[in-house]
């Protein structure tokens, strides 16, 4: 079974029309180029440190979410690609910090930055033909709760590799083959090593869309990262020196498309967030309501009641509690079946929650076919009025009822109010109201009775209830 995560998601139609939107502005604005890509413009210093030090978070960044994802679903093809992008991150930290003109940190070999920018667009296309294949094979490990010190090992495996690699570019010196001359690097673009880089562009770009199909998420952005990385190779070829518009437009356009993968994964993660909000709230709803009738279920009921009851103690409110059971339900079910004793349960818990009409009130399903409301802030007359109103909606639902001939389902209520500061507890302010409500079965059945309010308690710490706020 494929992990539920951002890399095997499926992308939405909005998914596929913004990455064809981003393709096509990268190959129009390219393509659009190259006519002029050898054009010189005036030198700016500030423009590959800002450039390279962008793409080097971007690359971390990304390269934080596919280590994280292998940690969730072992994916070793996500492991790979994360790779891909720790080596392009530490790469350009390199070509940055040996990038002539640009406040160079170390003193390096004129030859260095030209070789670390062909190891740079060299090295993640071959990496994202390695993904690719990986992918093909759906490479996975079925437990992936032991993946974190692999894929730290890994990590660390891999910036060791790519700081090993680096810094013999960057100390080589006179004994890399020269690839730039002044401000020309046509040597870079004519021989074997530039046409070398070209060819892995394409050759990923062509493995990711022929091998991948933009079935995932991933594999939908990530031919858009390889088809940018492309273009910057071929406006550098065409460019052929330092501060030609193909040259600074080259690095801005590899790094839109690494923004872009990165950018589809945030706005993937946080609709993923969304959805586990909503989904945390429907799985609270189902705990809380009860299946059949759509009340708050016993759980809810005792919940609440606590909450309320310990309110009206300390506001010194009274709150009241009805409990409501069906009359002959026992028959109705042997006459009629059990699903339409479900569906009489169904109706008489709509007519009970329908004569409600206050946010705070609250009606439950206690078990069976009985029922109990809720009723905080309501004294003894007001409980009764409720109860009325209960019994008259459930009497217009007109249910027949076959232990009575003639007669409709009806039910039997028993009333029970704390008047503060008289009550003792929630569990006897329920009691009383079951008591009531045997009463009720006992009187006949088809009515209300009210249970009688507890004697005070003296208690000289206590404010009369004609105080209360």
């Amino acid at each position: 079974m494929t992990p539920a995560t951002i890399i095997f998601v499926r992308p939405t139609p909005g998914a596929r029309r913004a990455a064809w939107l981003v393709a096509g502005a990268l190959l129009i604005l390219g393509t659009a180029a190259i006519p002029f890509a050898s054009r010189p413009w005036p030198a700016i210093d500030w423009y590959v440190p800002v450039i390279c030090t962008a793409a080097v978070l971007v690359n971390l960044m990304t390269c934080y979410v596919l280590f994280g994802q292998f940690l969730v679903s072992g994916s070793y093809a996500s492991a790979i690609l994360g790779g891909g992008y720790l080596y392009s991150a530490v790469i350009v930290g390199f070509y940055l910090i040996s990038f002539p003109g640009s406040g160079t940190l170390v003193a390096a070999d004129p030859q260095a930055s030209g070789w670390l920018w062909i190891a740079w667009h060299a090295g993640f296309p071959l990496i994202a033909i390695a993904y690719a294949l990986a992918e093909r094979r759906k490479l996975r490990r079925a437990n992936s709760s032991w993946l974190f010190a692999p894929a730290i090992a890994a990590a660390a495996a891999v910036a060791a590799a790519s700081i090993g690699l680096g810094a013999l570019l960057l100390n080589a010196g006179d004994r890399l083959p020269p690839l730039i001359d002044g401000l020309d690097y046509s040597g870079a673009v004519l021989t074997s090593v530039g046409l070398g880089t070209l060819a892995a562009n394409f050759a990923a770009l062509a493995a990711v869309l022929v091998l991948l199909r933009s079935r995932t998420l991933l594999q939908l952005w990530l031919p858009v990262a390889t088809l940018a990385f492309a273009l910057s190779t071929v406006l550098i070829a065409v460019a052929r020196q330092r501060y030609a518009l193909g040259w600074y437009l080259a690095p801005a356009i590899s790094l839109a498309g690494a923004g872009a993968v990165l950018l589809a994964f945030l706005h993937e993660m946080t609709l993923l967030y969304a959805k586990l909000v909503a989904m945390q709230a429907r799985l609270r709803a189902m705990v809380d309501i009860d299946g059949l009738t759509g009340l708050a279920n016993r759980r809810r009921f005792n919940t609440t009641l606590q909450q309320q009851w310990l309110h009206a103690r300390r506001e010194q409110r009274p709150i009241s509690l009805l409990m409501i059971d069906v009359d002959h339900f026992k028959a109705y079910n042997d006459g009629l079946g059990h699903p339409a004793g479900d569906r009489c349960l169904q109706r008489l818990a709509a007519a009970i929650a329908g004569a409600l009409h206050r946010p705070i009130d609250l009606a439950a399903r206690y078990g069976g076919e009985e029922f109990a409301v809720i009723l905080p802030e309501t004294d003894p007359a007001g409980a009764r009025r409720v109860a009325e109103h209960i019994q008259k909606a459930i009497h217009d639902l007109r249910l027949p009822q076959p232990a009575e001939p003639g007669a409709y389902v009806h039910v039997s209520i028993g009333v029970a109010t704390d008047l503060e500061p008289f009550g003792e507890s929630e569990a006897a302010l329920v009691v009383r109201s079951d008591a009531a409500l045997y009463r009720a079965k006992h009187e006949g059945r088809n009515r209300i009775v009210c249970a009688d309010v507890p004697a005070a308690k003296p208690n000289a710490d206590r404010r009369p209830l004609a105080l209360a706020s």
